[in-house]
């Protein structure tokens, strides 16, 4: 799939949010050669863009289990940059705490957009989380450039 068709697009928008969850879900659980889908410009790369798409609580949490879910295969899936940043409603202590929570056990993940963080515990976590995964992700590159010498 080299971009997704327009309709596509406009027809994810008018989803209810726990079906735009459910379809979230579902791609976040998708095989390996899936790199990601970004839902704002509807192209795929290695990033999975969520942005701006009104999901709730339980569409969050549903993410960030698929993701725990999907946990193993972490070093081999593609998706490293992952935002869920400016829903409607600001993200809630127990979506920020399981995303994060995902991102931790998916070491291929080094960038996650969570918006504007307030609580000083949460912004220290991701900032841990995010420098842990970027580390693994160094030590893997430079791994795999000694095998390749």
């Amino acid at each position: 799939l080299a971009a997704a068709p327009a309709i596509v697009q406009q027809q994810f928008v008018v989803l209810s949010a726990d079906k735009k969850a459910d379809a979230l879900a579902r791609l976040v659980a998708a095989p390996p050669s899936l790199t990601s889908v970004n839902l704002a410009g509807g192209g795929l790369e290695t990033r999975a863009n969520f942005e701006r798409n009104g999901l709730s609580e339980a569409g969050l949490l549903q993410l960030a289990e698929a993701l725990l879910a999907d946990a193993e295969g972490s070093c081999e899936h593609a998706l490293s940059d992952l935002s869920v940043a400016n829903q409607r409603s600001a993200l809630s202590t127990l979506a920020i705490s399981r995303l994060l929570d995902a991102m931790a056990s998916r070491t291929g993940i080094v960038r996650l957009g969570l918006g504007n963080l307030r609580d000083d515990g949460a912004r220290k976590r991701h900032q841990q989380v995010t420098m842990a995964n970027t580390e693994a992700k160094r030590v893997r590159r430079q791994q795999q450039q000694q095998q390749q010498q």
